[in-house]
């Protein structure tokens, strides 16, 4: 018996030790479970870690993420900044110029989202040409920061993009101001304020513009005034150009969901250009722009019929135009990806200069005027660099020790250690009593 109850305190105390070994790896997992859920920490290039990025970025539905994500960079701004019902204008040309000259300045895991963005971006430039076309890039430097900028960098720029430097005091924006004005043909005036780089130490610019007139034009006395639907339904009266023609320089598409029509612009060495106007028939043009790329671009290219084509050409209906428009580039770009770029810790412009810069803004401005004779257009993109703000220590402040309540006092010897008195003051000296001793020259 006495055996038997042995076995049976044996298999009572194994299966007690079973259940507490359980037990313990049931709190081993679900503490490892609570710990994965912690946030995430993010590596930055420096080896150093942190809970979050600093650089607010703003959102993006998610709806738009992957449409905007695969579409190609021409149309990504259209698409970001197109529902507002407003007249829109940019420059594909001029910011991609812009950008691809910032990544050239910019390593680690900055010029990853930079070349992400730009990826499969084809970069041309073009020749300026007297007073109908411009094409210009600048890099302007602080002169006091010119010792800082990487030789590299300023040859790639002046050799590859044929960019003009400038040193400046940026006391105020005049220098670039002019330089931008002279770029775009007198378009583009006083785009910038003061404020706005007094703490610049490189300014990137690209600015284009083109004043140009039509192979064949509108005739004037063929401009009237007619409706014209707004968004909303609302009926104006605008200035309609008119025209009918029968020539290869004007081209044409008219199917079930809209009509299109080119204009070629006069030929200049090494530019070949012309305007194009694509009008959805039933769906709202908010609604055909969601929809928009490079596919569609490139089937209505495909679509295109020559006005000589058909027996008795096109007459067309226009109206004139004439408006400017800024992107809230900055912005855009954060909800494009580009948030490393502008955040003060993180930037990596390592390939520009030897001290630590990050862009402060971005700035993107476009004019257009569309009449009978041509068409008289300017865009702007500037890039503002500014040194990261320096973390200056506060000079040490003495530490203040008042004795305004009883203490106590030693003597010592401070070698041997010996105590040689010891007190405490509890009533000192009061001032009527002493003040006597003292002349007012010492106070």
């Amino acid at each position: 018996m006495k055996n038997q109850d042995g076995k049976i305190n044996m298999i009572a105390l194994l299966v007690v030790a079973l259940v507490i070994i359980v037990m313990f790896f049931c709190y081993v997992f679900f503490l490892k479970d609570i710990m994965t859920e912690e946030e995430p920490v993010i590596e930055n290039t420096t080896g150093a870690e942190i809970v979050e990025n600093t650089t607010e970025k703003p959102e993006v539905k998610p709806e738009d993420k992957k449409k905007i994500a695969s579409t190609d960079f021409d149309y990504k701004f259209l698409l970001l900044e197109a529902e507002e019902n407003k007249n829109l204008v940019y420059s594909p040309l001029s910011i991609k110029t812009a950008l691809t000259m910032l990544t050239e300045g910019a390593n680690g895991e900055t010029k990853a989202e930079l070349d992400t963005l730009l990826e499969g971006v084809d970069l041309n430039s073009y020749k300026s040409f007297g007073e109908k076309l411009s094409f210009a890039n600048g890099l302007f430097i602080h002169d006091t920061f010119k010792d800082s900028v990487k030789e590299d960098y300023v040859n790639t720029l002046k050799n590859k993009y044929e960019a003009e430097v400038k040193f400046d005091s940026f006391k105020s924006a005049d220098n670039v101001n002019k330089w931008i004005e002279e770029k775009t043909l007198g378009i583009i005036k006083n785009l910038l304020s003061d404020d706005q780089v007094e703490e610049a130490e490189i300014v990137l610019a690209n600015a284009l513009a083109i004043d140009m007139n039509f192979k064949v034009p509108f005739e004037d006395n063929n401009t009237h005034s007619r409706d014209f639907e707004k968004a909303g339904g609302e009926k104006i009266e605008v200035a309609m150009m008119n025209g009918t023609f029968e020539t290869d320089e004007i081209m044409y598409l008219e199917d079930d969901e809209k009509i299109a029509f080119t204009t070629e612009l006069e030929d200049l060495d090494d530019a070949n250009l012309e305007f194009m106007a694509v009008m959805p028939k039933d769906k709202s043009l908010n609604e055909y722009v969601k929809d928009f790329n490079k596919d569609s671009y490139d089937a209505i290219n495909k679509e295109l019929k020559t006005s000589s084509s058909h027996k008795g050409g096109v007459r067309v209906a226009i109206p004139r135009f004439e408006f400017d428009y800024a992107l809230k580039l900055k912005e855009d770009l954060k909800k494009l990806g580009i948030n490393l770029a502008f955040d003060e810790e993180f930037a990596d412009f390592s390939n520009m200069a030897d001290e630590p810069l990050h862009v402060d803004d971005a700035i993107h401005k476009a004019d257009f005027k569309f009449s009978e004779k041509g068409v008289k257009a300017a865009a702007v993109t500037v890039i503002i660099m500014v040194k990261n703000a320096a973390f200056i220590e506060e000079p040490a402040q003495p530490i203040e020790l008042t004795f305004d309540k009883p203490f106590m006092f030693f003597i010592r010897d401070k070698q041997r250690n010996d105590i040689w008195f010891v007190g405490t003051m509890y009533e000192p000296d009061l001032w009527e009593k002493v003040q006597g001793e003292y002349t007012s020259e010492m106070y």
